[in-house]
């Protein structure tokens, strides 16, 4: 596999570290606020960054730079972080490389994502919502700030769970508390899930899209799309976008009565949806990655696939596509309305990609043969933990955030981790 010539990193294993940093720093050693300090900033800055290679990234960008000025200033150096992030992880990183990407931050995520999975044991650090229907599970959410698990399935139903909280939530679960609400409102299989602020919504095959209130679990609106609708995503907190069976992709506006706009850039059936800062991105049976102008709905450019993409994660500056045929596409969007194929991951299977997330810390893949594995984000990545969902009915949906992952399943299983 071939990677960019600017993908391989510095000589990093023969640079020392503070020694390229602190060549760069401002001299803060005969500053009024050192000599006043304790005696730890009063050590030369190549000890200190010595030091603080032994200490999580974590730990340093949220604690430690915020004791003074003078480690504020120290541990904001870029160039620090990029070297670290290199001695700890060798390979090419990353894949697609955004003008502003933030290499403290890439660090920060790339160390918290290794500490929390690799060599995890999933099979026993797994909450299973075993009070399911038993129908497949088509689409899970975890709607982030708020400990809620919500499932549609094909007996119709929403499931919404309240999970324990997160570290630093607010939500006053008890511990081990697990409890849900059946919400029975639609009148076909619930296909899609997501969320904004402090609604959420259902897209469903009897052509429905349902947005409900959170906190009180009533129904707001519901729009009917006269199709049955597969996937959806928020454009903002009044505008969503859903892609339909009939090739169509439609806007419906919160704030309206029904559906606002309504486009054809597909062939077959729009199977995934998503949207960041600058674009609508769909995929669809079709073969066809369609790339909108978030603006105006305009199509900027349309990609074919040689094997249609089932799955789709869309970030700042780039695009990743989990394929029929088992691999992995990433694009290059960085330059806007020139996406590009940055490069295609191959695992050695044909099980379909049915779920996929990137973020800058890990990717995580979901197969139709039951499947869930966590790699590096890396070309040529290797897994970092993995678990094989016997009698699942293979991987239907993921959603993540923070450390907390769930997975839905063709047999109606939901599997949470939150190690």
């Amino acid at each position: 596999m071939e990677t960019p010539d600017d993908a391989e990193p510095c000589d990093c294993k023969q640079t020392s570290i503070a020694a390229v940093v602190v060549g760069e720093m401002m001299d803060f050693s005969s500053s009024q606020e050192i000599d006043q300090k304790p005696h730890l900033l009063k050590l030369p800055q190549e000890v200190l960054l010595h030091i603080f290679s032994y200490i999580e990234a974590d730990y340093l960008l949220n604690t430690v730079s915020d004791v003074c000025q003078f480690l504020k200033n120290l541990l904001s150096n870029e160039k620090y972080w990029r070297i670290r992030l290199f001695q700890r992880f060798p390979q090419p990183f990353p894949i697609v490389q955004g003008d502003d990407l933030s290499w403290k931050e890439a660090c920060k995520e790339r160390e918290l994502c290794e500490k929390t999975w690799k060599g995890l044991d999933m099979n026993n650090n797994m909450i299973t919502l075993s009070e399911t229907s038993g129908f497949a599970t088509d689409a899970v959410h975890l709607m982030k700030n708020r400990s809620l698990c919500i499932c549609g399935s094909r007996d119709r139903s929403i499931t919404v769970w309240k999970l324990n909280p997160e570290p630093g939530s607010n939500i006053g679960a008890k511990p081990n508390e697990l409890h849900y609400k059946n919400l029975m409102q639609h009148n076909g299989w619930v296909w899609s899930i997501t969320s904004q602020g402090n609604q959420f919504c259902s897209t469903s095959f009897d052509s429905t899209v349902k947005f409900w209130d959170v906190d009180t679990l009533n129904m707001i609106q519901s729009v009917n799309a006269r199709t049955a609708i597969l996937c959806s995503s928020y454009i903002d907190d009044n505008t969503l976008i859903a892609g339909c069976y009939n090739k169509k992709t439609i806007v419906v506006d919160t704030r309206s009565s029904g559906v606002s706009h309504s486009m054809i850039h597909h062939r077959k059936a729009v199977l995934k949806v998503e949207t960041n800062d600058n674009y609508i991105v769909s995929t669809g049976e079709d073969g066809l990655l369609v790339i909108l102008d978030k603006r105006n709905f305009n199509v900027l450019q349309e990609i074919k696939s040689p094997s249609f993409a089932m799955s789709l994660s869309v970030q700042k500056d780039q695009i990743w596509t989990g394929l029929r045929n088992g691999n992995i596409r990433v694009y290059d969007a960085c330059d806007f309305g020139n996406v590009l194929l940055a490069t295609e991951l191959t695992f050695g299977y044909s099980w379909k990609v049915s779920s996929l997330i990137y973020t800058a810390g890990a990717v995580y893949s979901g197969n139709a043969d039951g499947w869930v594995k966590i790699y590096q984000p890396t070309f040529d990545p290797d897994y970092m933990t993995k678990i094989h969902l016997r009698r699942s009915g293979g991987v239907a949906d993921m959603s993540l955030t923070g450390k907390r992952l769930a997975v839905a399943t063709g047999e109606g299983l939901v599997a949470v981790w939150d190690p």
